[in-house]
């Protein structure tokens, strides 16, 4: 028998529900509550998995933990756009009284990089309750932030040909207008907000002890300069306020999934010493709680349960979009790539909540290893089993579902593709731009796609013209991916599998998706962005392979276009071209 459980559920917030991830002991209570405060949209998505590996390490060391997603973000009630700061500072503060209720004697707010500052504004104006701070990677400026998140919109236009500039981005939300940035909906009063908040301008009491952690690429390099500065100031004004560097990847933006085992480590170990010293809690797997858990009060959108299920001994997060009204058939969203449940700017979330307001159940879930599930990454070519654990359990939550449709993105359609014929519930198939790489194949995707598109366009034209081009740096571009394409030093794009996987030999992606589809007796739509290099290595392979484009051709598949979608569909209009391409598509199909 386990000491702790993991217990998922919605919150009432001042705002709307909150999604929050509870990791409690199970034997005892105890007083002593971590409170985490989210990084910042997909810096939150990707350290999802960091911070619950965290969450076990304090449960285990004998503190409650409390992962909440706040208003507007992840798991929980409204759109991006609707949330702001002052809303979020609410939430927090709601939710330290919430843990005072459940006999915390004094809360520590644990800040992962703009959640610092939000955590140092609440203990300087709500600081009752509020015994520690822990900060990991502060951001110093919010207005230095959102001048590098918006940088992330001039990446993506300067990549369709046309300029943008910060400045004019600011002057446009300043003037009331909101702008998509990564696939987020920024609102001018947030923007505002976010200005005028700066760690340098806050001073937390002296009764509260801080705890701040950087991560850094080697060993002798120091902590960043502001946070140098920072704590030097802070400790001139009486604050008590620790600094420690720790190796590791900055695993907020790493590409994929990174973990920092030793800032967990020296993390748990930094409050162990502040606290009074306690029984360990064991280190066992968390206990496996009800997995059928009902909402205190009045449900978000469309009733969302959250559950955990068992798979291979370990503990997996799952959640359940039910529709108004019973049905026969559901859908069970797979994840791709490196993140969790919720998706790249909330794209699974949102999709749910469309498909089941059109009457369609939706089952969402990390597979092991990801998000808030336990154990090691499986990856997408060894989720069968995960796959097959999430169907059972959202049978058992929604029982009239007798046929599923599995929808996946990326690899998680490649997922899709091979398990599908090994299981007689799942009847359909919804996949978007299928994973499929090679090394030769990108090569000569961005070639044909990138560098050919580039030839036609206006601005590189202007470029040459002015001298703002490297030609010497694109001509070495251009022959290193001609090497990759035509040289013959690519990989093969094979996967040898483990005994999880739905093949035992070394075979390539798109052979094994060819084989998988034949198999498959249900339906399938395929939806392929024109703007995506993944889409493109996708239709590129299909030719190569003996019979594949003639299999495409057969009844049981629709495949669909949207010419202007990136790779994640990062636009509102085309994330709801795609819920409504899905939701039209499977009702076809079933009604």
């Amino acid at each position: 028998m386990s000491d702790y459980s993991i217990r998922p559920e919605f919150i009432a917030g001042p705002s709307g529900k909150l999604f929050c991830t509870i990791y409690s002991h199970e034997n005892h209570s105890t007083g002593k509550w971590i409170i985490h405060v989210p990084a910042f949209a997909e810096e939150m998505n990707k350290s999802r998995c960091m911070v619950s590996e965290q969450a076990r390490a304090f449960v285990k060391d004998g503190h409650s933990v409390i992962v909440a997603d706040l208003y507007g973000t992840g798991d929980s009630e409204a759109d991006f756009c609707e949330a702001n700061w002052e809303k979020w500072k609410l939430d927090i503060v709601c939710l330290t009284n919430w843990v005072v209720d459940q006999g915390a004697t004094s809360a520590t707010l644990w800040g992962l990089r703009l959640g610092c500052l939000l955590a140092t504004q609440i203990a300087v104006e709500n600081k009752k309750y509020i015994g520690e701070l822990v900060f990991w990677q502060p951001v110093h400026s919010g207005q230095q932030f959102v001048t590098q998140f918006l940088r992330l919109r001039l990446a993506a236009t300067m990549m369709r040909g046309y300029s943008e500039s910060t400045s004019g981005l600011r002057a446009r939300l300043l003037a009331g207008e909101s702008l998509e940035v990564a696939g987020y909906e920024l609102s001018p009063a947030l923007v505002r907000e976010l200005d005028r908040a700066e760690l340098t301008q806050l001073t937390p009491p002296a009764s509260i002890k801080v705890y701040c952690l950087e991560l850094i690429s080697r060993d002798e390099k120091p902590a960043s300069l502001p946070t140098r500065k920072l704590v030097e100031t802070w400790q001139k004004l009486g604050v008590d306020i620790s600094l420690a560097t720790v190796v590791g990847p900055a695993f907020w933006a790493t590409q994929e999934i990174a973990l920092a085992p030793a800032l967990i480590l020296n993390t748990t170990e930094m409050l162990t010493q502040s606290a009074t010293q306690t029984a360990r809690a064991s280190t066992h797997a968390p206990l496996i709680v009800e997995s059928f858990l009902r909402m205190d009060g009045a449900a978000v959108p469309g009733d969302e349960r959250p559950c955990v299920f068992p798979c291979q001994g370990e503990t997996l997060m799952g959640i359940t979009h039910f529709s108004s009204k019973p049905a026969q058939v559901g859908v069970v969203l797979l994840v791709g790539g490196p993140q969790y449940r919720v998706g790249s700017h909330r794209q699974f979330t949102l999709l749910a909540r469309a498909l089941a307001a059109d009457g369609i159940p939706v089952f969402r879930f990390d597979y092991r290893g990801m998000g808030d599930s336990s154990g090691s990454a499986v990856g997408f070519d060894g989720a069968s089993k995960d796959i097959c654990h999430a169907i059972d359990q959202f049978q058992l939550m929604a029982p009239t579902v007798e046929r599923v449709v599995i929808w996946g993105l990326c690899d998680a359609a490649t997922a899709a593709s091979f398990y599908a014929p090994g299981d007689f519930r799942v009847t359909a198939l919804v996949l978007l731009n299928p994973w499929v790489h090679t090394e030769e194949g990108s090569a000569k995707a961005y070639l044909r796609y990138y560098y050919l598109r580039r030839l036609f366009d206006p601005e590189l034209w202007k470029k040459i013209r002015t001298g703002n081009f490297s030609i010497r740096y694109s001509l070495n571009s251009i022959w290193t991916l001609l090497g990759s394409a035509f040289g013959g030093r690519g990989n093969t794009g094979s996967v040898a599998t483990s005994g999880e996987g739905n093949s035992t030999s070394e075979e390539s992606l798109i052979n094994r998706m060819k084989k998988s589809m034949e198999k498959f007796d249900g339906k399938i739509l395929m939806i392929l962005s024109g703007d995506d290099l993944t889409a493109a290595e996708f239709k590129d392979s299909v030719k190569t392979i003996k019979g594949f484009p003639r299999l495409l051709t057969q009844q049981k598949f629709t495949i669909q276009h949207l010419e202007a979608a990136d790779h994640t569909f990062s636009r509102k209009v085309w994330r709801d071209e795609v819920a409504k391409r899905t939701s039209d598509w499977i009702l076809s199909l079933h009604n």
